[in-house]
């Protein structure tokens, strides 16, 4: 199992989306990497370098608000099977299309987490490895 990257979610309306993903692009001085509106006129993200950028109305971010970051992963099936054993319990089972795969998960301690598998992974994705 190898955790790729770890993504902060940071969620704003609709409306302020673009002006948010903006911010963070000339903040991090990064472009956006990935940009998708998985709910037309309701649901827009993007990722810039390790943000995700989360414009919703009211009631998506009513059910997807609590999700405080996204785990990049190599191999998703992976940690459908390990998480359980680890004390983990999988709120929203894996889902998806042919872009990505993923899953919310209930950490131990009550952090509330995606994991996902993108279908063509980004080199620019994997953090730093530290050889021992």
């Amino acid at each position: 199992m190898q955790i790729l990257n770890i993504l902060v979610r940071t969620y704003t309306s609709i409306a302020n989306f673009e002006q948010q993903v903006d911010f963070y692009e000339h903040l991090l001085n990064e472009k956006t990497r990935l940009r998708i509106e998985p709910v037309m006129g309701k649901l827009r993200i993007a990722q810039i370098a390790s943000m995700l950028v989360i414009g919703s109305t009211p009631d998506i971010f009513e059910l997807v608000g609590h999700v405080r970051a996204a785990y990049l992963v190599e191999d998703l099936d992976a940690y459908i099977r390990q998480l359980p054993e680890l004390g983990a319990e999988i709120l929203i089972p894996c889902s998806g299309d042919d872009r990505a795969q993923f899953m919310i998960v209930k950490h131990p301690d009550g952090l509330i987490v995606e994991y996902v598998e993108h279908a063509t992974k980004n080199p620019l994705d994997r953090m730093l490895q530290v050889s021992p």
